[in-house]
């Protein structure tokens, strides 16, 4: 679980040069899926599940979806979010 953030590195500062909110506004949309994020791998118990239903995939599903979709339109973060969120 420990690579998955690791894969942050291009997204986030990319948001950061699109969106100037993203620093300081705690409820951008990308503020908002990472610390989803976050509250899930703090509260996941490492059961070594690593399939595409359990916890480490469906993050390492967010996280590639993120990687692979996202060019400069924040608002990915937010349908991405909503849709963990269902």
């Amino acid at each position: 679980m420990k690579a998955l953030p690791g894969r942050w590195q291009i997204p986030l500062p990319k948001v950061g040069s699109c969106d100037r909110r993203f620093f300081n506004d705690s409820s951008h949309p990308a503020q908002c899926l990472l610390n989803n994020l976050a509250r899930a791998d703090l509260v996941r118990i490492d059961d070594g599940d690593r399939s595409v239903n359990g916890p480490y995939g469906h993050i390492e599903s967010v996280i590639l979806h993120i990687l692979g979709d996202f060019d400069d339109d924040v608002g990915i973060f937010e349908e991405v979010n909503c849709a963990q969120a269902r």
